[in-house]
């Protein structure tokens, strides 16, 4: 798809609203590897998902 390999922004209009869930990261894992790689929680949502899970007892 063009649109796709232009990797540019594009504003597409929607006939009919549609939802949409957005998430993000901060570790991922490579293939054949063992290792997690960590970002920066830029928007401390580890923070509040720690929090929840200790609070739980799951941690």
């Amino acid at each position: 798809m063009k649109i796709i390999r232009d990797k540019k922004n594009y504003v597409i209009v929607l006939k009919e609203k549609m939802p949409v869930m957005i998430t993000y990261f901060t570790c991922y894992s490579k293939k054949n590897d063992s290792r997690l790689y960590f970002f920066k929680d830029i928007y401390g949502k580890d923070k509040k998902i720690m929090d929840t899970l200790i609070a739980k007892g799951d941690l």
